[in-house]
């Protein structure tokens, strides 16, 4: 659908306009040089309580998973 409507010259232009919108999705992902590390995605915005989380839990279990991937 288009955002401008469009007409023949000295016609007027008639169009809907899109009403439907669909909610925020918020992506955060942890890379490193050899590729994703983990990721998390959900609805609606992130405030800094969210990203502290999210850093907090991927540092440990990634932290985890370098140790057993090391010792194994």
């Amino acid at each position: 659908m288009r955002k401008c409507a469009r007409a023949l010259p000295g016609q007027r232009a008639y169009a809907q306009k899109p009403n439907r919108k669909g909610k925020n999705v918020s992506v955060i992902g942890a890379i490193s040089l050899k590729g994703l590390l983990t990721q998390w995605s959900g609805l609606g915005s992130i405030d800094a309580l969210t990203f502290d989380a999210f850093i907090s839990l991927s540092s440990r279990t990634s932290a985890l998973a370098w140790r057993s991937r090391s010792n194994g």
